[in-house]
C-alpha cells in the first residue's frame, strides 16, 4: 500500500485543492483508484522494492557527496595558483622565464601584518601589490550607480550583485538605467576586460564581457580594471581564491546586511607572479576548472537519471512486470471477494453486539 500510494502520488496531487497548500479531503482521497495484486505477489513486489529502491537511496546519497567534493576541489585549485604550489614545477623548468624583477617594496609589503601567511611565503619572483596598485591608473577601484530609477525598456545597463551567477554575468537579466543617471557615475562606466567583485552580501566575481562595453555597476559592486603587468582572468583567479574570499569577509562591516568599504577594497592584497607565470597559471586553473565542469554536467545527469528511475522501478511494479507472477497465487478477484466478505461477517457482528448492547441497556 506504501509504496502503491508512492506511486499514484501524482493523481493524488491533481486532485487536490487549495492555495496555499494542497489538501486531500477524505471523500476524494477514499475515490483514489487502488490497484490490487494477489496478496502473495503483493508481498513478492514490497520485498523487491524494499531491495531495489535502497540500492537507488544508497546510490544518491554518494552521489550527494559529489558536489562538495567538486567544490572543495575547485577551492584547492584556486588556494594553490595564488599561493605558486600550482606552477612551483613550471618555475624549475623555466628558469630563463622566471625573474624577480620586483625589487621596490610596495605598501602591501610593508604592512606584513594584516596579510595572511600564504601572501608572505611567495615565491621569490613574486611580489605583493595592493589592489589599488593592480588596476590601471587612470582607473580606480570604485563603485557605481547609488539610484539608478525606475526600470526602463531601453537605456544603458547595470550590473547588480544579484546578476553574478557562478563566475558569469548575466546579460539577459540586467536592469537598465537613463543615461543621464549613467553619465553622472561615467567615473564607474565597464569595459571589456574589467572584473567586478560583489561588496555587499557576497564577493562574487566576474569577467565583463566585450558586449557590456559602455555599461555600469552598482554601488554594491566594485570595479577592477587590470594594469597592463596584470592578467584580467588571473586577477579574476585572485580575487575568487579562499584566503582572499577570508581577507575579503573579515573586513566586512554591518551584520544586517554586511558590505565592504571601497577603502578596504582598495587595500585587499593581489600577489603577483611575472607575466609568463600568470599566463601558465590561467592555462591550469582553466584546465582542471573545465575538468571539474565536466564532472559536475555528468553529476548532474547521474541525479536527473536517478529522480527518474524510483517513479519507473514503481511503474513497472504496479505494470506486474518487477517480480514474476505465480499461477497458483489467489487472484486478485478472490481476495476481494474474500475480503468484502469478511468485511460483511465484522459488519453483522458489530451490529449483532450494538444490538445486546442495546436490549441490556433496555433491560435495566
Amino acid at each position: 500500500m506504501y509504496y502503491y500510494l508512492r506511486y499514484i502520488k501524482p493523481i493524488a496531487e491533481q486532485r487536490a485543492t487549495g492555495t496555499t497548500f494542497k489538501e486531500l479531503s477524505g471523500g476524494v482521497a477514499a475515490k483514489l483508484p487502488f490497484l490490487v495484486a494477489p496478496e502473495r505477489e503483493q508481498r513478492r513486489i514490497a520485498d523487491k522494492l524494499d531491495t531495489v529502491l535502497a540500492r537507488v537511496d544508497a546510490c544518491r546519497d554518494r552521489l550527494a557527496l559529489v558536489a562538495p567534493m567538486l567544490k572543495q576541489f575547485r577551492q584547492s585549485v584556486l588556494a594553490a595558483a595564488v599561493a605558486g604550489q600550482l606552477t612551483e614545477a613550471w618555475r624549475r623548468e623555466n628558469a630563463d622565464l622566471v625573474h624577480s624583477a620586483h625589487d621596490a617594496k610596495t605598501n602591501a609589503e610593508e604592512d606584513v601584518p594584516e596579510i595572511e601567511r600564504w601572501l608572505v611565503s611567495l615565491p621569490k619572483s613574486w611580489r605583493i601589490r595592493r589592489a589599488s596598485e593592480a588596476v590601471a591608473a587612470d582607473a580606480e577601484i570604485v563603485y557605481g550607480i547609488v539610484q539608478p530609477g525606475p526600470k526602463l525598456a531601453e537605456g544603458v545597463p547595470y550590473v547588480r550583485g544579484m546578476d553574478i551567477v557562478d563566475g558569469r554575468i548575466q546579460v539577459h537579466q540586467l536592469l537598465r538605467t537613463s543615461p543621464a543617471i549613467a553619465k553622472k557615475y561615467a567615473r564607474a562606466a565597464l569595459k571589456g576586460g574589467d572584473v567586478l567583485l560583489g561588496i555587499i552580501r557576497a564577493t562574487k566575481v566576474a569577467i565583463v564581457p566585450a558586449e557590456l562595453e559602455g555599461a555600469n555597476i552598482t554601488q554594491g559592486t566594485a570595479r577592477f580594471r587590470p594594469s597592463n603587468s596584470l592578467s584580467t582572468r588571473y586577477l579574476a583567479i585572485v580575487l575568487e581564491a579562499p584566503a582572499t574570499q577570508r581577507w575579503l569577509h573579515a573586513h566586512y562591516r554591518g551584520i544586517d546586511m554586511p558590505g565592504l568599504n571601497l577603502a578596504d577594497v582598495r587595500r585587499t592584497p593581489i600577489p603577483v607572479p611575472p607575466e609568463d607565470e600568470q599566463a601558465e597559471i590561467v592555462r591550469r586553473v582553466d584546465s582542471l576548472l573545465a575538468i571539474a565542469d565536466g564532472l559536475e554536467t555528468k553529476l548532474k545527469s547521474a541525479q536527473s537519471a536517478m529522480d527518474r528511475l524510483t517513479p519507473a522501478i514503481l511503474a513497472k511494479a504496479f505494470r506486474g512486470d518487477l517480480v514474476p507472477q505465480d499461477p497458483s497465487d489467489e487472484s486478485a478477484a478472490a481476495l476481494l471477494k474474500r475480503l468484502k466478505a469478511q468485511r460483511s461477517g465484522e459488519s453483522k457482528a458489530s451490529k449483532g453486539a450494538r444490538t445486546k448492547r442495546a436490549q441490556s441497556v433496555a433491560g435495566r
